[in-house]
């Protein structure tokens, strides 16, 4: 089993599943970016999170109760060194995927 460490998740992290700006879904893919801060995995990133290396492990709200802005946030993540690669190898395969889908005409964006 992967720990949970509580970490620093930036206020610009965006999740695509979510309807809501601000709201991260479990389950979301993470890099660590080299401010120390986790931010969503972007494979074109040139910040550190275009290397999956963790996973939300709850919803996370990011707005700020009194501005409703966005902020960094503290979150449960699963990380785990042994395990980086695994991530990593299952976010590429969830691209191809979705690019194929989106080829093909059975995802329309």
């Amino acid at each position: 089993m992967m720990p949970v460490l509580e970490q620093v998740i930036d206020g610009d992290t965006r999740d695509d599943r979510s309807d809501t700006i601000g709201l991260l879904r479990d389950g979301l893919l993470l890099g660590f970016m080299e401010n120390g801060k986790w931010k969503h995995y972007d494979p074109r990133a040139e910040d550190g999170s275009q290397i999956a290396q963790g996973m939300l492990c709850a919803d996370v709200d990011l707005l700020d109760a009194e501005t409703g802005v966005p902020v960094d946030t503290v979150a449960g993540v699963f990380a785990h060194p042994a395990r980086l690669s695994d991530l990593q190898r299952i976010a590429r395969e969830e691209a191809y995927k979705a690019m194929k889908g989106v080829a093909e005409g059975s995802i329309v964006l």
